[in-house]
Order: structure tokens, then sequence, then C-alpha cells
């Protein structure tokens, strides 16, 4: 147990005792390169191989690139979840489930692109990545099916180590812990827990054998051993609890070190992916280092051009400062040279003025020390005369003063003889006097003791006389007192026993709805949840079904457009054809123009050249034909090709024209996506925003959460029963403070002592929300006053010779720390209200 002064609030360090005979890891990982299996280390290096050939496909394609893991509500983890919340899935569920997350709806390769191909004949070929196990089929014939089972946590927690290999191995047991602990999406809410066969799991992802296995859970086991509660006993896990068994010194060793890139967990993998991690770990270390060295290179460039600049502005100040002084000194020398021509001039005058000066000075003081002297002498001559006068003044008048003081000297001295004997008189008096009032005094004393003597024994008599009748009163008086009593305290106990009945029964029943609320909310939240599920799946239904119809429509009315253009070109190109064989049928009859002049003349050459070809036909076949007939014949298949002509012509527009709508279509249909790229943009840059705002203000709640939870603390008033939340900053109580929302602060389990109406106590738990009459087991008491929960413990009590532990609440400590200081040695601070103190 950690002791502390009570009165410090210090504790001192749990001491960790671990087994002195335990091999280093440096040595496990000896002994398990000796003990090997080379079959097991082939099974793991095809497994990675595998996963790694899976990561390739999944990150390094335009089409699967942008699939993620989890937590953004479209990754892998949330659609297999809704697939299948449990954790074992056989091969062809996963590969399904896979192909339809990615998108790949083709069943036939055939009808499949290269990326598509490439990534279902792999999931095809995973063998290594799953576990054979034996299913009972009922069939006609009862037998054993081979079934392949994975674990879908396991294998995203391996893609995450292979899609950021730069993470430390915490973030890796956070992610692994999220996996296996969020219901349907990735979630760090701290009420979020895992078992102890999934916390085996999460360490033992990676580890390529069962050597490297039992390596990891020997560690974990001895942590756990060494912490002061146990975490593997817990059937709910929570994240604090897994971050306590992280964190032991045991167990963080494994996260250790082992080489300048790797640590000993990586130490323990398969050498495939360990290789894999060392590389990687490796290139981003040298990058860093070049990085920094490249850095170094720029800022040691910069300083050598600043000190040149620095060198080159010094250069220009000294100049500038060379050529000023000259300047000054010039300056300076000219001003010299006026000074002197000055002070030469001055000189001059001052010299004249002097001469002037001296001879006027001179005789002046002649004629003042003449005058002075006089003025001298006839003040010395007044001053002797008046002091003589005043001298003999003096003289006479001490000599009257004398006379007068004799005659007052002799008539006093009289005067205090007669003040002496009068004194001495009056005092022989009162000293007379005095004693004839004492012993008039001590007279009347005596008679007023005797007096009081004889009163007292008068009133003792009677006194006595009435204590005994009013003593024989008062006992018929006790007596029905007492029964009455007797049946007030009966109904009291009655009354008594039903309001603890009554006050059990209202906490009992407080307990049981506040359990029910709770339930119930839970219940409600995922309730809640699958409704929003619900609704995001039929919102997501919608608006494919929207961009499906439109797509359907813009085709259905291209095609129909295409369709009447067809149908109005055919009827065209057959009204020009037509047109053509009038034409020419009218300039064959009669021209208009010199146009149709040349016109009928190229049609009379193409004309009698087909009657020459229509006449050696005939000819060589010997029939006999009219030449009137030959000549129709010939017109009428020139104009036949004329019309073929036309219409070829005609085709050749309308193969322009469909090119020309076909451009001004595409350069149409390219305005309109480039406009729904334009919104799309614009909406998704509005939400990003909106969401941008959301996650500040969801992250600001949290942080002032968590100071609000750092700030106070959720207690129980024990007068007036509610549960308040102290600050421990100000010791003020209020309200549970708004910005915590729907979270809550933990309670202590705690039991406190509340006073009841009829002025007897009972304990009551806030946190369990139980309540006792008696005192709680799991409570300690100060062994002093036996009222109050013990606050301080003290090992050196002494009792007599022994020594005597106690538990003392805080003013038992303070009477007894005065009279036995040795008690506040060793003294620590306890809890008695808690079940562990």
């Amino acid at each position: 147990m950690a002791q502390a002064d009570p009165l410090s609030g210090t504790t001192s360090a749990t001491v960790v005792r671990t087994r002195r005979h335990h091999r280093s890891l440096h040595e496990e990982l000896e002994l398990i390169q000796t003990e090997k299996n080379s079959t097991v280390e082939s099974f793991a290096a095809k497994k990675w191989s595998e996963l790694f050939r899976l990561h390739i496909l999944l990150t390094n394609s335009k089409r699967f690139g942008h699939i993620s893991l989890g937590g953004d509500g479209h990754g892998l983890y949330e659609h297999l979840y809704r697939a299948f919340p449990q954790q074992m899935v056989t091969k062809p569920r996963l590969i399904g489930v896979l192909r339809t997350v990615c998108g790949i709806e083709a069943t036939k390769l055939t009808s499949m692109d290269d990326e598509s191909k490439a990534l279902v004949k792999h999931l095809e070929g995973l063998h290594y990545c799953f576990e054979s196990t034996n299913v009972h089929a009922m069939t006609k014939r009862t037998k054993d099916v081979a079934t392949l089972h994975a674990n879908w946590r396991l294998l995203l927690l391996s893609l995450k180590m292979l899609r950021e290999p730069m993470l430390p191995e915490s973030a890796y047991f956070w992610f692994g812990f999220q996996l296996f602990s969020s219901p349907g999406l990735l979630d760090d809410s701290p009420e979020l827990w895992i078992t102890r066969h999934d916390l085996y799991n999460i360490f033992n992802f990676a580890a390529s054998s069962h050597v490297c296995s039992r390596v990891i859970n020997q560690r974990i086991a001895q942590a756990d051993h060494a912490l002061p509660e146990s975490v593997l006993n817990r059937s709910r896990i929570h994240y604090r609890h897994f971050c306590e068994l992280q964190d032991h010194p045991i167990l963080h060793q494994v996260l250790e070190p082992a080489t300048p890139y790797t640590t000993y967990f990586i130490e323990l993998m398969s050498p495939h992916i360990r290789h894999f991690l060392f590389q990687m770990r490796k290139f981003d270390k040298d990058r860093a280092k070049c990085r920094k060295f490249l850095s170094y290179y720029h800022a040691k460039t910069m300083r050598f051009c600043w000190s040149l600049w620095l060198d080159q502005v010094k250069y220009r100040r000294n100049a500038r400062r060379t050529v000023l002084r000259a300047m000054d000194q010039a300056a300076l020398r000219s001003r010299f040279d006026a000074f002197d021509r000055l002070r030469s001039h001055a000189l001059k005058v001052v010299a004249a003025t002097e001469i002037q000066r001296v001879f006027r000075g001179m005789q002046g003081r002649r004629r003042f020390l003449g005058a002075l002297t006089t003025l001298q002498a006839v003040l010395t001559i007044q001053r002797l005369y008046r002091d003589r006068d005043q001298f003999h003044k003096f003289v006479k008048l001490a000599k009257l003063k004398s006379k007068h003081a004799i005659k007052i000297q002799r008539v006093y001295r009289g005067r205090l003889g007669r003040i002496r004997a009068r004194a001495r008189l009056l005092a022989y008096f009162d000293s007379e006097m005095a004693k004839i009032e004492a012993q008039r005094e001590a007279c009347a004393k005596a008679d007023r003791v005797r007096a009081a003597r004889q009163i007292q024994r008068t009133y003792r008599k009677h006194k006595t006389k009435l204590v005994a009748k009013q003593t024989e009163s008062d006992n018929q008086d006790y007596h029905r007192i007492e029964m009455e009593m007797k049946i007030m305290l009966q109904a009291a106990e009655r009354a008594r026993d039903d309001h603890r009945a009554a006050v059990m029964a209202y906490y009992d029943k407080l307990r049981e709805d506040t359990e029910a609320i709770a339930a119930r909310e839970i219940v409600d939240a995922r309730e809640r949840q699958k409704v929003i599920v619900r609704r995001r799946e039929r919102e997501w239904a919608t608006i494919m079904g929207q961009r499906k119809a439109k797509l359907e429509s813009v085709a259905a009315s291209k095609l129909e457009r295409k369709a009447t253009r067809e149908a109005e070109w055919r009827a065209k190109i057959e009204s020009r054809a037509q047109a053509r064989r009038d034409k020419l049928l009218q300039v064959l009859l009669r021209p208009n123009s010199k146009d149709d002049d040349v016109l009928k003349a190229a049609f009379l050459v193409r004309l009698d050249v087909k009657y020459r070809q229509v006449k050696a036909n005939y000819k060589a076949t010997g029939i006999a034909m009219a030449a009137k007939e030959m000549k129709d014949r010939a017109q009428h298949d020139v104009l036949l090709e004329e019309m073929e002509e036309e219409r070829e012509r005609a085709r050749n527009e309308w193969r322009l024209l469909e090119l020309q709508v076909a451009k001004q279509e595409q350069d149409d249909a390219d305005t309109e996506r480039r406009l729904e790229i334009e919104r799309d943009s614009m909406e998704r840059f509005r939400a990003a925003t909106c969401i941008q705002r959301g996650a500040k203000v969801y992250l600001a709640r949290k942080v002032l959460q968590r100071k609000v939870e750092h700030a106070f603390e959720k207690v129980y008033d024990v007068a007036t029963g509610q549960v308040v939340y102290l600050n421990t900053r100000t010791k003020g109580v209020c309200s549970k403070p708004t910005c915590l929302g729907t979270h809550d602060l933990p309670m202590a389990n705690k039991w406190y002592i509340c006073p009841d109406i009829t002025g007897d106590v009972y304990y009551y738990n806030p946190k369990t929300m139980r309540m006792s009459w008696t005192k709680p087991d799991e409570c300690t008491f100060c062994d002093g006053c036996s009222t109050k929960f013990a606050a301080v413990y003290c090992p050196n009590h002494m009792k007599g010779r022994y020594v005597d532990p106690v538990h003392l609440c805080l003013e038992c400590y303070a009477e007894q720390s005065v009279k036995d200081p040795g008690l506040v040695l060793n003294a620590s601070r306890f809890d008695g209200a808690t079940a562990r103190g």
C-alpha cells in the first residue's frame, strides 16, 4: 500500500517486484531463432505476401485508391460490420462484400477492366489469410466439410500497418481497439470495451509463430500480475485499462527499440513484413536526415550571403563616414581661423578696458579707506560710554532684590513650623479613631455570625420536612411517567421501523427507475442509430435513382433527336434527287439561261456516251432494239446516275451537318458537365465548410468538456440530497455545467453519512444508489469515535509496548497527535468511505 503524509498530500511510488530469472527480450529473440520452424515461417511469409499484394491492388489503383479502412462511414469496416458483425467470416462471403465495396458488379472476367480483373483473381486466390475449420453439414450422408474462415478485423489491422508503416505500435493498438469495440462506426468514446480474447488478438495480430505469441502473452500475464488491479479478469476492458496494461514497464519493454528503426514487437513478426517495415522506416528517417542537411546547407549559404552583404554595407558606411569626417575637418579649420582673428581683436579691447578700470579703482579705494577709518573711531567711543551706564543700573537693582529676599525668608520659616505641628496632631487623632472603629467592627461581625448560624439551623429543619413530603409525591409521579414513557417508546419504535422501511423502499424504487431509464436510453440510442442508417440508405438510393433516371432521359432524348434528323434528311435527299431529275428533264426540253446551256451540253455529252454504251451492249448480245428505245434507256440511266450523285452530295452534307450537331451536343454536354462539376464543387465546399465548422465546434466542445472534467468533480450534497458538481479551484458547488451536454462526469464509488428527520443517520452510496441503516461492511470507520469515516491511517500507533495500527478521522487524529507525537510518523491519507480506502 502506498503511504503518504496526510498533511503534505504526497505518495510514494508503488514498487513493482519482478522475478530475477526472467529472460531479456534479446535472449528471447535468440531463442526464437534457434527454435525457428521453417514450415511456420514459410506459412507466415506467404500470408503476408498475399496481404501485401492485396494492399498494393487497393492503394495503387485509381479506381480503388479512395476506399478507406474506416472512420468516414463508407470504409471497409462499416461495410464489413453491416454484412457480418461477428468476427469470423467465410471466404465466399468476405469476397462478395469486398467486390460490392469496390463496385465490381460484373460476374465474368471478360467484362471487367484490368484493375478489377486483377483484384478479383487475387481475392479468389487468397488461401493463407484464412483458417480451415470443419463444419458438420446435414446432407443425405452426414460428413464434415472443411470451410475457410478469417477474422476480418485482424485483416483490416494488418492492412492498416501496411498502409501506414511509420506509425508507432500504440497507434496500431488503438486502431485495433476501435475495430473490436466500435458498434458499426469507428468511435473514440471512453465507454467502449473489449474482451480478454480481443486483447490477445490485438497484441498477437502480427506474430510470426506460436513462439512469438508465447513471448508476448507471457509479458501480458506478468504485467497484469504486477498491476494493483487485474485487467484480464475484467469482463469489460476499457481503453484506460488497456493503456494501464500497455504502459506497464514489463509489457512496455516489447515496444522499446531493438534496432535504430524497429522495436522488439516488429522483430517478433515475420521476416517478410519485418523487412518491409525496416526499409520504410529507414527510408523515412534517411529522408528526414537529408532534409535536415539540405536545410542546414541552405541556412549556411544564406548566412554566408548575409555576411557578404553586411561587409558591403559596412564598407559603404566607413567610406561615407570618412568623407563626412574630412568635410567636418575642413569646416572646423575655417571656424578655428575665424575664431583666432576674433580672439585677437577681443584681447586688445579687454586689455584697454582693464587698464582703465585699474586706474579708476585705485582712486576710489583711497577715498573709501579715509571715510571708513573715521566711522570706526566714532562707533568705538559710543559703545564704551553706553556699557558703563548700564553696569551702574544693574548693581542698584541687585541690591534692592537682596533686601526683599531676606524679609520673605524670615516670614516663610515661621509658617512652616506651624504646619508641621498641626500635621503631627492630626495623625495621632486618626490612629486613635481607627483603633476604636476596629473594636466596634469585630463586635458587630461576631453578632452577625451567631445570627446566621441560628437561621441556617432553622431553615435546614424546615427544608428536611418539605423534601420528605415531596419525595413521597414524586415516587408516585415517577411510576406513572415511566409507564407512559414505555408506551410512547413502543409507539416510536414502530414508527421508526415503518419510517426506515419507507425510506428503504423509496431508494430501492429510485434505483430501479434509474437503471430502467439507463437501459431504455441505450436501447433508444441503438434504435435511433438504426433509423439514421436506414434513412441514409434510402436517401442514397433516391439520389442514385435520380441520377440514373436523368442519364436515361438524356440518352432517350438524344436518340429521339437523332431519329428525327435521319427521317428529315432521308426525305430531303429524295426530294433533292427528284428535283435534280426534274431540272435535268426541263433543261433537256428547253433551257432558260446560259448556265442551263452548259448543263445541257454536259448532260448531252454524258447521254451520248451512255447511248453508245447501250448500243454496244445490245449489239454485242445480238438483240435488235430501236434507236428510240435505246436513247430512252440511256436517258433513264443517266438520270438515275445524276440522282444518285445528288443523293451522295446530300449525304455528304448530312454527314458534315451530323458532325457539327455531334460537336455541338458534345460542347453542350461538356458545358453542362462543367457546370455540374462546379455546382458539385461548390456544394462540396459548402458541405466541407459546414463539416469543418461542426468538427471545430465538436472538438471545442470536447476540449471544454475535458477542461470541465479537470475543474469539476461530481459529488453528493448531503444537505440537499442532490448530486452537485464541485469546482475544485473555487470550492463552490453548482448544478450540471451546460457545456457537458449529454456527457456526464463519473462519480466515485463512495458512501455518505446522511442525517434522517428522526435524528438517526443512514448510509447512502449515490454511485450504486444503495442505502443502509447499518454501517456498510466495505467501509472503514474511525477507531476513536466510531461515528465518522476514517481519514488517516496511523501505522505507528502504540498500545502499551506493542504496535497497534489504527484508522482515525481528522478530529480524532488532531487530538491524539497532540498527546502522542509519534503518531504522525508515516501517517497516510485514507478514505474510509470507499471500498479500497
